[in-house]
């Protein structure tokens, strides 16, 4: 017969190593229900979610297509006279015109950290004509308006192709405001600080002031035999301040062989609703212009007024020109709207050829946006 007290302690160890396995069989299927649980979640939610993120990834690899149909009927009542002296001529018309309709894409993705590569490319056509003459005539696409690829980072833009440059969005730009008139004399275009094969290059802003340079090479060409170079060189500066913005720029105009350096200069203040833009623009021997403009919104209304002058000052070349301009515009919605402007102007010839016109001009027009 065995010790009562040996018997108990087997029984008692025996009692323990049960209970301990039947605890880690416990916990172990616990472990196992759990892992089962949490994988099928994973796996539910992979499921879910995958279609998802992958078309809204694909989405953003997509590039944009974005565009504007712009149209606009004209009003005009012109008075000239071909030379001093002569009895003034008058002359009244009216027509309806595409105003710079567009349609593009643009893109951009992260190539590196902190390095961001993007393109753009924007083309005009005609929405009033089937075969627009000022378009080539052909129909369809026309004239490409921006064309470039690029990188951006913390070391600011750099980008090549045909695009505006410097001396129209920081000048030009500022008192440019109007859907249908342009600047007078349009400096830009004149002073050959064209847009066609430009690289250009602006800084991040440095407390409030950046830097800018673009380049446009035109080659040697005629002048191959003088070794002289018809690439023109932009550079300038803007420094912004709360509601204040300032800029200079100037153009060497390289690519005309009898042309010299262009300087503009512009000055913005907006505070709230209301904007006033002032710009300079001179050449030497050519033309000098300014602008003032005061813009003011109220809600889905702006209403603008303008004021420019320019003179001819050239060589053998002397003329005046000023216009006083007028808009009124509405909002619909996001994507469309509605104005009305109206300029008013007069110009004289006093040298190198005679003559005088004045004139009113005004437009009713829309433009639908996407």
């Amino acid at each position: 017969m065995l010790n009562k007290r040996f018997s108990l302690q087997i029984f008692t160890k025996k009692n323990e190593v049960e209970i301990i396995n039947k605890q880690k069989e416990d916990e172990m299927k616990k472990t196992l229900i759990a892992s089962a649980v949490a994988a099928a979640a994973l796996s539910t939610s992979a499921f879910a979610m995958d279609p998802a993120s992958e078309l809204a990834a694909k989405l953003d690899s997509m590039p944009t297509i974005y565009g504007n149909i712009q149209v606009v009927a004209e009003y005009n009542d012109v008075k000239t006279k071909s030379v001093q002296g002569a009895p003034e001529v008058g002359k009244s018309d009216y027509s309806m015109q595409d105003n710079g309709s567009t349609i593009g894409i643009k893109h951009s993705h992260e190539v590196a950290p902190g390095l961001t590569a993007f393109l753009k490319a924007e083309f005009e056509f005609s929405a009033t004509e089937k075969q627009d003459p000022n378009q080539g005539g052909g129909g369809g696409l026309g004239e490409t308006d921006e064309a470039y690829i690029g990188l951006k980072g913390d070391f600011g833009s750099v980008w090549v192709g045909t695009n505006d440059t410097i001396y129209e969005t920081w000048v030009e730009d500022v008192t440019d405001h109007y859907e249908y008139f342009g600047v007078v004399g349009d400096a830009e275009a004149n002073f050959g600080n064209t847009e066609d094969r430009t690289a250009e290059y602006v800084t991040p802003s440095m407390g409030g002031l950046q830097l800018g340079v673009a380049y446009q090479m035109n080659g040697q060409g005629d002048n191959a035999a003088a070794q002289k170079t018809r690439d023109n060189l932009i550079v300038g500066a803007k420094y912004s301040l709360d509601a204040l913005t300032l800029a200079l720029v100037y153009g060497n105009n390289e690519s005309d062989p009898n042309g010299k350096g262009a300087y503009g200069f512009s000055a913005a203040y907006e505070m709230d609703a209301f904007k006033v833009g002032f710009s300079y623009e001179t050449q030497e021997d050519y033309w000098s212009t300014a602008s003032l403009l005061g813009v003011y919104t109220m809600g889905a209304n702006q209403f603008a007024l303008s004021y420019a002058m320019g003179e001819e000052d050239g060589t053998g070349r002397k003329g005046e020109v000023s216009t006083i301009t007028l808009q009124a515009l509405h909002n619909m919605s996001d994507n469309f709207y509605v104005y009305t402007e109206a300029q008013i102007g007069e110009s004289e010839k006093i040298a190198g050829g005679s003559y005088e016109a004045s004139g009113s001009q005004a437009v009713l027009g829309a433009t639908y946006v996407f």
